[in-house]
C-alpha cells in the first residue's frame, strides 16, 4: 500500500493519516445510516473526501498563498464534516463511531490550522 511506503509527500504528513482514518471511520458511519438520510451520507461521504484531498493538494503545492488555500479547504471540509456529525447526532443519538469521529476531527482541525500559519 502506497501509504506505508511514503511515495508522496502528503503522506508524510500525520494531518493526512488521521484524515485518511476519519475518512474510514466515515464510510463505516454511512454504511450504517437509514435510507432516508442520503443527503447527510452524502454530505459526509463529500466532505471527508475533501479533506483528505486538499491536504494532499496542498502539500503539492509550493507557493505559499495556494498552500494555505488548500489547507483553510480542508479546514472548512472538517468543520463541513463536524456539522454533519452533529446532525447525525440530533438524529440518532450519540453513537459510539459518531463520537469517535468527532475526536478524529478534532485532532485534524489544530493540525490544519497550524500548516494554514
Amino acid at each position: 500500500m502506497a501509504e506505508e511506503r511514503g511515495w508522496f509527500s502528503f503522506e508524510r504528513l500525520e494531518v493526512y493519516q488521521v484524515g485518511m482514518e476519519f475518512r474510514r471511520l466515515s464510510k463505516r458511519i454511512i454504511a450504517q445510516l437509514p435510507p432516508d438520510s442520503a443527503d447527510d451520507a452524502d454530505q459526509l461521504k463529500r466532505s471527508a473526501k475533501s479533506i483528505v484531498r486538499n491536504i494532499c493538494e496542498g502539500a503539492g503545492e509550493f507557493r505559499r498563498a495556494e498552500k494555505t488555500r488548500f489547507y483553510r479547504m480542508s479546514l472548512r471540509s472538517a468543520e463541513e464534516s463536524g456539522g454533519t456529525l452533529r446532525i447525525l447526532m440530533e438524529d440518532y443519538g450519540e453513537k459510539e463511531e459518531y463520537l469517535e469521529a468527532q475526536q478524529l476531527l478534532l485532532r485534524i482541525i489544530p493540525m490544519v490550522i497550524a500548516l494554514c500559519k
